[in-house]
């Protein structure tokens, strides 16, 4: 299959992708971002390249970006749907640290996904994170989020997803030195 290009010369798929992932490789910590001029190129290229249509492609994405080996070596072999599904969820969770938002109603939940991340470990998930400012995040959630409710609890943290994710991640990245 081939793109039409404004000069109406087809451009190949397998082209398109290979340029897409050469662009991704230019800078592996954070989100696909620079496929976005791409895909705003045309009607046509998006549509060749939308993760809806080229699910292989953003499974070649996400083993760039991220640590799928773990789920392997547990018997597990990811489909390319499934790698696709997951690149998206992870984007989600680098986003969502960037914003910085400790209040939003999806903290714990995204907590869970980094803790799930960094339990499938093999490099590249905690170099994500870090570019992503876990560290930081999580610092504030434990200063700022463990005592709530704790009025209830005997004035104890509160035996929670939120508290339990922040604390087990701040031990994670927590380095000698610190």
């Amino acid at each position: 299959m081939s793109v039409p290009f404004a000069n109406g010369r087809p451009v190949p798929c397998e082209v398109l992708e290979k340029v897409a992932l050469e662009l991704v490789r230019v800078e592996p910590l954070g989100t696909p971002h620079q496929l976005l001029p791409l895909l705003l190129t045309s009607r046509a290229v998006n549509a060749a390249l939308s993760i809806r249509s080229n699910a292989p492609l953003y499974a070649q994405i996400c083993r760039l970006k991220f640590d799928v080996g773990a789920v392997t070596r547990r018997a597990f072999t990811p489909g390319v749907r499934d790698l696709s599904d997951h690149l998206v969820q992870m984007c989600n969770l680098v986003r969502f640290l960037q914003r910085g938002d400790i209040h939003d109603v999806e903290t714990s939940e995204q907590l869970l996904a980094a803790f799930v991340c960094m339990l499938d470990n093999d490099g590249k998930n905690r170099a994500q994170l870090e570019h992503a400012g876990i560290g930081a995040f999580v610092r504030r959630v434990v200063r700022e989020r463990l005592d709530e409710g704790k009025e209830e609890n005997d004035m104890w943290p509160q035996s929670n997803m939120l508290n339990a994710c922040a604390l087990w991640l701040m031990w994670m990245f927590t380095t000698r030195g610190e």
